[in-house]
């Protein structure tokens, strides 16, 4: 049987050769005697000559169902470079969330269940993706290892939903006067208890009785004490009940022969327990009796005065 390659060249045909659909004319020619009609379906090949998919797409076509499995894939394994952006991807190598079932990126769907700031197009989260807690007025705090945490304002501030910050102030600042009204002799070349008495306490936070208790916390002090005719003096600010300890040490002044002098305290010093006693000392260089304390001069006089201020 003569073969025939599709092609419309009848000189493959050997005339010497006997064919039923031939017969001869001529040396040199045939006719067809019965020509049968021949219908030919042209299929488009799905795969290249090497067995891999044409063109390396997949098309919903190609699949009954329009789903592919991890069972449909060789090893289980979808990945990107075996994505090419199609229908539903914003760009190539990459799956959109219109490609996926419910149209949501979730840790479950994410291989190791967390998402990380590689995960992230532009590794950062807007602050309206943020869990905002339960509370409102709370904070994000940074807790090391990139962890935020939402926490409540608390201490001496606040902070409102339009983000204004409010810082707590005391109302009263706790403050104490005492005065020294009377006349006492002064040890020479020694340090002896001014006797003050307590004339304002705006949160009480002292308790007098020649010596004083304060409230713990943070304190100023303005102390002033007044001398006649003693020399050198100084006073302090001191703690115990003998021997004492000194805390503060006031200015050095002299009050010479028939002169009244003053000198003075300032400074800042905490208390720790409430249950500490303090005074206020005065040292002299000589002593000539009540007038140590200061000359009177007979109209409301006082002889010292000491302001505290509880700052903290």
């Amino acid at each position: 049987m003569p073969t025939y390659d599709g092609t419309d060249d009848l000189s493959q045909l050997d005339v010497a050769v006997p064919n039923p659909l031939l017969e001869p004319i001529s040396n040199d020619m045939l006719a067809l005697k019965e020509l049968k009609r021949v219908t030919v379906a042209v299929i488009e090949k799905a795969h290249n000559s090497d067995g891999t998919i044409k063109d390396n797409i997949i098309v919903d076509a190609n699949f009954a169902s329009k789903t592919i499995t991890a069972a449909s894939i060789a090893d289980g394994t979808i990945t990107s470079a075996q994505l090419a952006g199609g229908v539903g991807t914003p760009g190539a190598l990459s799956v959109g969330t219109a490609a996926l079932q419910d149209s949501s990126v979730t840790s479950a769907k994410i291989l190791n269940g967390t998402i990380v700031g590689g995960d992230l197009a532009a590794k950062t989260v807007a602050v309206g993706n943020l869990d905002g807690g339960s509370t409102a007025g709370q904070i994000p705090i940074t807790q090391g290892s990139n962890a935020i945490l939402m926490k409540t304002i608390s201490g001496d501030g606040t902070i409102d939903l339009d983000g204004v910050l409010a810082i707590t102030k005391a109302t009263t600042i706790p403050v104490v006067t005492a005065v020294n009204t009377a006349q006492i002799t002064l040890t020479a070349a020694d340090w002896t208890t001014r006797n003050f008495s307590e004339v304002v306490d705006s949160q009480n936070v002292a308790v007098f009785s020649g010596s004083f208790t304060l409230a713990t916390g943070s304190y100023i002090i303005f102390c002033s004490c007044q001398t006649f005719n003693t020399g050198l003096h100084q006073i302090r600010l001191a703690t115990g009940t003998g021997p004492y300890t000194a805390v503060l040490y006031g200015l050095s002044d002299f009050a010479g022969l028939d002169t009244n002098n003053t000198c003075t305290l300032f400074g800042a010093f905490d208390v720790v327990s409430s249950s500490t006693q303090y005074q206020i000392q005065h040292y002299i260089q000589y002593s000539h009796g009540v007038t140590d304390s200061g000359m009177s001069v007979g109209i409301a006089d006082k002889y010292g005065e000491l302001i505290l201020v509880k700052y903290a």
